[in-house]
């Protein structure tokens, strides 16, 4: 529970963690929907037991000229590791987790849900129109000033994809979202990014995005005075996923800007690196 100094409690226990994935594949598109349940159990401190609920959701339907998609997750969870990202958390390269404040001060629960559609279309050989949008909202059972606030997040981007070469693409991509945290007015942000990709097959990637986002902030004049006020803040990520032999990497670094249930927006920094080793055809090293 990151206990202060003399606070700290030592226990030991099972955990189970269970999920079922349902899929299914067409010529079109795929499905899949996967519910999951992680519990603990302390034996000599059964105030300490939780039980964590998972879901989610992936749509996917390849067209002639469009291809569509819709992703979902829900979770109700105990704080203690809700507010720290898992090594699982997050999407592909450049689409990383929304964090949290990272703060555990007392026992409490949080539910989470997000939806993020997409929508690409094929104008050319050579050119695609992308539109992506995304909502989440972040609730927790007792609310803590400045440490677990209530917050939602709503974005919209559009962008034109250039296809350079058989490897190489070029994306422009412009972004607006709005924010609303419970003890603080909507804040609106708008930004626009650049970013190169390279795919060598199905399953190498790379890219470089480099950008910025506007943001609307509450500022503090030299008397301590709070004022409405706007910032740019740089955005941006590198990332590389590739197949070598029997090794498979993931590396993706990334800044972006978003809420926290600290109650302010941050600019966040996140590393998120995964390496997985087939040892047999059955059996993997993650």
């Amino acid at each position: 529970g990151l206990a202060l100094r003399g606070g700290q409690q030592s226990v030991d226990a099972p955990i189970a963690d269970a999920e079922l994935e349902l899929r299914t594949l067409t010529e079109t598109g795929e499905f899949s929907f996967a519910p999951r349940v992680r519990a603990t159990y302390f034996s000599s401190a059964k105030e300490l037991d939780s039980v964590d609920y998972f879901a989610r959701l992936n749509w996917e339907r390849r067209g002639q000229r469009v291809f569509t998609r819709l992703r979902g997750d829900y979770s109700v969870q105990d704080v203690v590791n809700s507010e720290l990202p898992t090594v699982g958390s997050g999407g592909g390269l450049g689409d990383p987790d929304l964090g949290d404040s990272g703060r555990v001060l007392v026992e409490n629960r949080r539910q989470r849900y997000d939806v993020r559609p997409l929508m690409s279309i094929e104008l050319s050989e050579r050119r695609d129109l992308q539109f992506e949008a995304g909502y989440a909202d972040i609730t927790f059972d007792d609310e803590i000033d400045e440490a677990q606030v209530n917050f939602n997040v709503a974005d919209i981007s559009a962008a034109l994809a250039t296809q350079l070469s058989e490897r190489n693409s070029l994306t422009v991509r412009l972004r607006g979202a709005r924010y609303e945290i419970g003890v603080r007015d909507p804040s609106d942000g708008y930004g626009a990014e650049l970013q190169w990709d390279r795919q060598t097959s199905a399953e190498s990637r790379s890219y470089f995005r480099i950008g910025g986002q506007k943001i609307d902030i509450l500022t503090a004049n030299e008397f301590g005075i709070l004022a409405e006020g706007s910032k740019t803040a740089p955005v941006g990520g590198v990332g590389v996923s590739f197949l070598l032999g029997r090794n498979e990497l993931f590396l993706d670094l990334s800044r972006n800007v978003g809420g926290s249930s600290a109650g302010v927006l941050v600019a966040r920094d996140q590393l998120r690196v995964r390496w997985t080793r087939a040892l047999t055809p059955r059996l993997s090293l993650l």
